[in-house]
């Protein structure tokens, strides 16, 4: 559309409708995770509902996307990271520094 002259405005939207706590909870002791990005308070809501906040909080890295996941993730006892920025990029980076930071 921009190539033809018009003006355009983008807007991201989505629904979130989590999976039944179980299969969360199968397919995260399948995957077996060291870390988390958690993108969204609703998100931390889900996973401490589904695996339990114990077993976020004993991770090696729990990273929040911004300040009110960081603030939904402390209110079920779970420390975290914050990205610099909220977007998934900063949040990946944030990770991955953390990582390697424990590796030393």
């Amino acid at each position: 559309l921009r190539e033809w002259g018009a003006r355009v405005d983008e807007v991201e939207a989505y629904r979130m409708a989590p999976r039944e706590a179980t299969a969360i909870a199968r397919d995260w002791t399948a995957a077996a995770p060291d870390a988390v990005v958690i993108a969204s308070p609703r998100v931390a809501a889900t996973l401490a509902g589904a695996v339990g906040a114990e077993t976020l909080a004993v991770l090696r890295c729990v990273v929040a996307i911004g300040a009110t996941t960081a603030a939904a993730l402390t209110h079920h006892g779970v420390s975290s990271m914050t990205a610099p920025v909220a977007d998934f990029a900063a949040a990946a980076d944030t990770l991955a520094a953390a990582r390697a930071g424990a590796r030393r």
